[in-house]
């Protein structure tokens, strides 16, 4: 019997993906990472093993076929909380308060008082430890940064291909590419997203328009795969009602996700209710945004990832004012159709919106989306072809199993399949 092909796939954050009684919120990374894990664990010929970031030092466990490796670090949530709270200064006094918690007195004292006993090496350097100890065939990375850039450095150690996937159109912005001091704004810096591009095997993108713009900034030919995802967990249920919500999925911020934006059109929508699950993000705009809501606006600060597809069949509407800018290919498209629940989204992505016949887009003008949502919210033969459009074409182009062959057909010569 031969030897089954043995793939590293690395995503630092995805342990909510895997396990959502671990209680954070679970980004579109996170999501196609972990469904790409299970869809390729499920051939016999290929062993997955799946690197995460974790705080306690479990032995590593098997899930649905995957084969979990943690890289601990006991002291990464409460970083995380202090680091939303405070930015780091270069003097005195060392930092600048974003919104001061009380919270946070303890946690500095606590990471003060551990310091000298913790590994302080960059979570990327102990990467590169594991990669070598495991010595996969290929290694599978998310995201173009400074993990995608530790993840190439152990494999050319190793002598083993690496596969970049591209996470969010941002990885693609043109400062990154022309201005060697500039940084994101999730912290990665030029220098290494460029060695992430242009040192890895295979470059896989979401969208042509990825292909097309990686193309344009950096000559590189890439691999189009489309995004992932478990139909059976979305419609395992059928949607017979048309639900009695518009629902919108984000996290607090301007640039990004724009919760603002959803509070506009509910405040010209008066008799419409809306659902906002809203994970954490800017502490100011959360405040802003929590005073500033109108009554037919329910927020709420955190769903199981487990609960996600009953709060998607019970809503009519799923709306995005996500900016095209910095998503790569949202998740929530597709949980949306899977679910039944036809879109309304400010900007499309890779098409789906008007490819897949799901919803309608008002290409960025606000009063044009409101239009639209009222229409699907009171028109139910359109409502109905949307919902169903939308499910048929999430079965036929994103079905787990199917992408999957999709991978495998076109990283055949970076996987040395026969």
């Amino acid at each position: 019997m031969s030897k089954p092909l043995r793939i590293c796939i690395v995503a630092l954050n995805a342990y909510p993906a895997i396990e959502p009684s671990a209680g954070r919120a679970i980004g579109g990374l996170e999501n196609r990472a972990w469904n790409f894990a299970v869809g390729l664990a499920r051939h016999s010929h290929i062993a997955v093993d799946f690197v995460v970031g974790h705080t306690r030092p479990e032995a590593r466990t098997v899930v649905e076929g995957v084969t979990i490796v943690p890289i601990v670090d006991r002291w990464r949530d409460i970083r995380h909380d202090v680091s939303a709270v405070l930015d780091p200064k270069p003097s005195f006094p060392w930092f600048h308060v974003k919104r001061w918690n009380v919270k946070v007195l303890w946690q500095l004292a606590l990471l003060a008082m551990t310091r000298p006993f913790r590994d302080r090496r960059q979570i990327t350097d102990r990467l590169m430890t594991h990669c070598d100890r495991l010595r996969p065939d290929v290694f599978l990375s998310f995201g173009v940064g400074s993990q995608s850039a530790a993840v190439i450095r152990a494999a050319k150690l190793i002598r083993r291909p690496v596969i970049v996937a591209l996470a969010s159109n941002s990885e693609l912005d043109a400062r990154l590419f022309e201005d060697g001091d500039y940084e994101s704004r999730h912290g990665e810096t030029a220098q290494e997203s460029r060695y992430a591009i242009e040192h890895a095997t295979r470059v896989m993108c979401q969208t042509r328009w990825q292909h097309d713009r990686l193309l344009e900034l950096t000559g590189r030919q890439s691999s189009i795969v489309p995004s992932p995802i478990r139909i059976e967990r979305w419609s395992k249920h059928p949607k017979t009602e048309r639900g009695n919500s518009v629902l919108w999925v984000g996290r607090f911020d301007q640039f990004h996700k724009r919760p603002e934006l959803c509070l506009d059109v509910a405040l010209r929508c008066p008799d419409i209710p809306f659902v906002m699950v809203i994970n954490r993000g800017d502490a100011r705009l959360a405040d802003q945004v929590r005073a500033s809501a109108p009554r037919n606006v329910r927020i709420i600060d955190y769903v199981p990832a487990d609960e996600m597809p009953t709060l998607f069949r019970e809503a009519r509407v799923f709306l995005s004012t996500s900016a095209a800018a910095f998503e790569g290919f949202p998740n929530v498209f597709l949980e949306a159709a899977a679910s039944g629940t036809p879109v309304v989204t400010l900007e499309d992505f890779g098409d789906f919106v008007v490819s897949s016949g799901c919803g309608e887009c008002s290409n960025g003008d606000l009063t044009l989306a409101i239009e639209k949502l009222q229409l699907l919210w009171s028109h139910e033969a359109r409502w109905r072809e949307c919902s169903r459009r939308g499910q048929d074409w999430v079965q036929r182009v994103h079905a787990l199993d199917h992408v999957v062959i999709q991978f495998l057909n076109a990283m055949e010569d970076v996987l040395a399949l026969d």
